[in-house]
């Protein structure tokens, strides 16, 4: 995911939303070596399914 502002939408908040499509390896922002905020996002899934799901449920989606 891109264009999440971290300032708004916390870790909490992406794991708490992302879980509604299935169960979570991870999901957390991405920082660069220095640990500075990328503008992205990633998040994994336990099965392949879940992530289909998700991609349906909240392509495009505007998050806040």
């Amino acid at each position: 995911m891109r264009g999440i502002d971290s300032r708004v939408v916390s870790q909490a908040d992406l794991q708490k939303l992302f879980s509604k499509c299935g169960p979570l390896i991870n999901a957390s922002f991405d920082t660069n070596e220095f640990g500075s905020y990328l503008g992205t996002a990633t998040v994994i899934y336990s099965r392949a399914s879940s992530a289909n799901r998700a991609i349906k449920e909240y392509n495009m989606a505007k998050i806040d």
